[in-house]
């Protein structure tokens, strides 16, 4: 091989490796459109988030979160691991107390209507899939309490 054509081969290398690094830089460096807003949620003074395993933000701008009951598991809670906050933050509604062990899925539909999953099974509790409407009613479940599936 030509000395020539290493030379080149080493210099289109090394500008392809400095056009990906700038590049790289270049987009980290944009700004961010969005920022914390520290204790935007406002909990009853007796509750605090658990693990959240879900957010979602329905069609009237309201913020829905699922924790797993202010720990890391629901079982013996009796605590209600749905929340529905206004735009504010301010709790609006909480549901769901009692039904699950470990919520581990979450979705809002185009309609409102709330989706959860409980990933463990106890006491004859969980693994199932809940859908409920945006008042916290039941209107379907999936699966059998307890029972993997």
């Amino acid at each position: 091989m030509k000395p020539h054509a290493n030379r080149v081969r080493i210099i289109l290398s090394t500008a392809v490796i400095s056009i990906i690094t700038i590049a790289g830089s270049a987009a980290r460096a944009q700004s961010n459109p969005y920022h914390l807003v520290e204790n935007w949620a406002k909990l009853p003074q007796e509750r605090k988030f658990g693990a959240v395993i879900g957010v979602a933000v329905d069609r009237g701008g309201n913020v829905w979160a699922i924790d797993r009951c202010g720990g890391d598991t629901c079982a013996g809670s009796k605590l209600a691991p749905i929340l529905k906050f206004d735009s504010s933050g301010r709790l609006v509604n909480s549901f769901g107390a009692g039904m699950f062990i470990y919520p581990h899925g979450f979705s809002v539909d185009k309609d409102g209507n709330v989706w959860a999953t409980d990933g463990q099974d106890k006491d004859g509790k969980g693994q199932q899939v809940f859908k409920f409407s945006p008042d916290g009613k039941v209107l379907l479940t999936l699966g059998k309490a307890g029972v993997p599936g």
